[in-house]
């Protein structure tokens, strides 16, 4: 059994190529790629994964969304920004047409019995709620975005500009998967070092992709850089049983040619405000063209 990381090196002319052959092997051959079956012990749900998986994505090039299906590119960037923005409550992620948390808000046990709910649509502190409002040991409390932001913009690279969603303290519906970007200055370039702790590969995994490229555009272009180049650092990528019919409509597909481009929008610059960015139309932050794709294909969401 290959027990050795996987690494998918940048391939602009089809930048999800990484995941969709994971998916594949899971399906049909999860031996190939040292996968091992578990039970996951909150909900007692089988899964098939591998560990440890790097992909890197050109910043400058096609956004990484698989053309196998049609991915939700659009909803998977506003998810981010409503992390940006420190939402915390359901009702602002639907605001935005972002449905991802309705599940884990309203049909997660542990989180439902959890003290530290507070109330119908309530998520916690997760992602950038609690990156927004991180509480330090003298009861102060830091803006760890706008921090990052206003060093970048001031030169002050010192290895130390890193974005945590990870809070051990179970004070949100769900632990951050997609827990920690870290920002690398090189001359004119900024680079962005993603890690991941939980990939579902046919779900949240094909979201995580342009969630990344877009992370490193929009800073770029807020803190006056040059565009690098993103390494995706995955944990652990798995698929669940009851996933793998499903799977198996779309996986076998010709991928189309990989078009899909990302603009942020022209009032995205150096002088943007975090505050501006929360109040500002998503038209404006960012749109996304020529993307193709086969047809939609819908996938079991485990909670």
């Amino acid at each position: 059994m290959n027990l050795a990381p996987r690494y998918y090196p940048a391939n602009n002319n089809n930048p999800s190529y990484g995941l969709d052959s994971i998916l594949k092997a899971l399906v049909y051959a999860p031996e190939s790629i040292g996968a091992v079956d578990y039970i996951v012990k909150r909900n007692g749900a089988k899964c098939t994964g591998i560990k440890q998986a790097m992909f890197v994505y050109d910043g400058n090039g096609p956004i990484p969304a698989s053309t196998l299906r049609k991915v939700a590119i659009k909803t998977a960037i506003k998810e981010l920004i409503c992390y940006l923005r420190g939402y915390d409550n359901i009702a602002q992620f639907h605001s935005l047409g972002v449905k991802t948390w309705d599940k884990d808000a309203t049909e997660n046990i542990s989180w439902l019995n959890n003290p530290n709910r507070k109330g119908e649509g309530d998520i916690g502190k997760c992602y950038g709620a609690l990156a927004r409002n991180l509480i330090g040991p003298n009861d102060e409390t830091k803006n760890v975005i706008e921090e990052q932001i206003t060093m970048l913009r001031n030169g002050d690279y010192n290895r130390r500009n890193i974005i945590s969603f990870a809070d051990p303290f179970a004070r949100g519906a769900l632990p951050a998967c997609l827990y920690e970007h870290a920002f690398t200055v090189h001359g004119e370039y900024l680079n962005l070092s993603s890690t991941q702790r939980s990939n579902d590969g046919s779900l949240g995994g094909t979201w995580n992709a342009p969630q990344c490229h877009f992370l490193l555009n929009l800073m770029a272009k807020l803190t006056g850089y040059k565009v690098g180049w993103v390494l995706h650092n995955v944990h652990d990528i798995h698929i669940y049983s009851t996933q793998v019919e499903e799977i198996k409509q779309f996986i076998n597909n010709e991928p189309y040619p990989s078009t899909a481009r990302l603009i942020i929008g022209d009032k995205i610059n150096t002088t943007t405000t975090l505050a501006e960015l929360d109040t500002m139309d998503v038209d404006d932050i960012f749109t996304v063209e020529g993307y193709q794709s086969h047809e939609r294909y819908d996938i079991t969401l485990t909670v």
